[in-house]
């Protein structure tokens, strides 16, 4: 029987670097199950098992993992595009955008405050 082949980051990774995906269970130390939702694009490669696959002498072509949503400022916020694989969750990279935006937030303070020493 003929393994189905996907169009998703993982897929690409495998057939570049001419891998089964058995090979990358084994190497990561994770289930059939779970390399099978990875090729189906159901679940997105976590960082702990991107950094193992970086961290391999093996020379693996990994770019196909670096692709990340389009940032996109709106108003006072930063809104990441969705329609991009890439390896961190929506909940990681929500976390990165809610603290990118307290910084700007504190930023904006402490020129608020620098501006009404200057003016003294």
């Amino acid at each position: 029987m003929r393994k189905q082949k996907y169009d998703t980051p993982f897929e690409k990774f495998l057939g570049l670097n001419g891998l089964s995906g058995k090979e990358v269970a084994v190497f990561l130390g994770v289930s059939d199950a779970f390399i099978s939702q990875l090729r189906q694009g159901k679940v997105d490669l976590p960082p702990e098992q991107f950094a193992r696959l970086q961290e391999s002498e093996k020379g693996w072509d990994l770019s196909m993992f670096l692709e990340r949503p389009a940032v996109v400022s709106v108003g006072d916020g930063i809104h990441a595009g969705r329609d991009v694989h890439h390896v961190n969750t929506s909940t990681e990279l929500d976390k990165m955008l809610d603290a990118l935006n307290e910084s700007l937030k504190q930023n904006s303070r402490l020129i608020g405050i620098i501006e009404k020493m200057q003016e003294k």
